[in-house]
């Protein structure tokens, strides 16, 4: 144990690469807790296929040895199988989308599959919002790292532009500015 002053803190970045993404960064995170390292951990920023682990843990709560064991099975079952995917709640998912934005683009069916393959059996696989983390991250007694999200603009933009995501907001200097996250 040492004083709190003398306590690193460590800011963690994550990369991209899909399903590879998620399950490399669950390693190091593993790793790292093993180690004591998660402790000094203030930030966390992930890329991509980072997210899809650092989302899920953050907003579901869910320890990482758990995290893990679910990995494991669905490593375990060929991820681009139609016949062990849960067809119904992708429909559903796909559905309240084509509902509220009047249009449906391939990352959202790619979002959709993704979900349902990593979390399908965990309540509300498609329904992940911001919402737990800003309680999460404003209301726990218990310390959580602050997470940060990134993505790029490609559409029309050369070279593409970065945008930051957390739970409480969105910025991009290509779009000129910082607005709330929606749950």
């Amino acid at each position: 144990d040492l004083p709190a002053e003398h306590i690193p803190h460590v800011a963690l970045c994550a990369s991209g690469g899909g399903y590879r993404a998620a399950i490399c960064f669950l390693g190091f995170l593993l790793g790292a807790q093993a180690i004591g390292l998660t402790d000094a951990v203030t930030h966390t920023a992930a890329l991509s296929g980072s997210t899809w682990l650092l989302g899920n843990q953050l907003i579901r709560n869910v320890p990482l040895e758990a995290l893990r064991d679910i990995f494991r099975a669905r490593a375990a079952v060929a991820f681009w199988n139609p016949k062990t995917l849960n067809a119904e709640a992708i429909a559903v998912h796909l559905r309240s989308i084509l509902f509220t934005t009047h249009t449906l683009r391939p990352a959202d069916v790619l979002g959709a599959i993704v979900a349902d393959r990593l979390y399908g059996d965990l309540p509300n696989a498609q329904q992940l919002t911001f919402a737990p983390v800003r309680e999460i991250l404003t209301t726990s007694k218990s310390y959580r790292p602050f997470p940060l999200f990134t993505t790029v603009i490609t559409e029309h933009v050369d070279p593409y532009e970065w945008v930051t995501v957390t739970p409480f907001t969105v910025s991009s200097d290509f779009l000129g500015g910082t607005v709330p996250t929606a749950a």
